[in-house]
């Protein structure tokens, strides 16, 4: 079984990793602890299949699916995106 990636489009994303807490110090030196959304493309390798994601990341730790091209019957797990 693939493992999977999970690749952002979005460069603050890219530079803290994917890790809220780091995402969230570079958002607050930029705002200043102003309230923050980020949109971003996610694109989900899993098993051979390839899944598309608009995410909207906010500053409280809500994450958006806003659009996706993933199947709703389609059986491939992306533990990435779990509740």
């Amino acid at each position: 079984m693939d493992n999977g990636s999970v690749v952002f489009s979005d460069m603050t994303i890219n530079e803290g990793f994917g890790d809220y807490v780091a995402v969230g110090c570079l958002m607050d030196k930029d705002v200043g602890g102003r309230d923050w959304m980020l949109s971003t493309n996610a694109t989900v390798s899993c098993n051979d299949v390839t899944m598309n994601y608009l995410l909207h990341f906010w500053k409280n730790g809500q994450v958006y699916i806003m659009k996706t091209d993933r199947p709703i019957s389609l059986n491939v797990p992306d533990d990435d995106l779990r509740y």
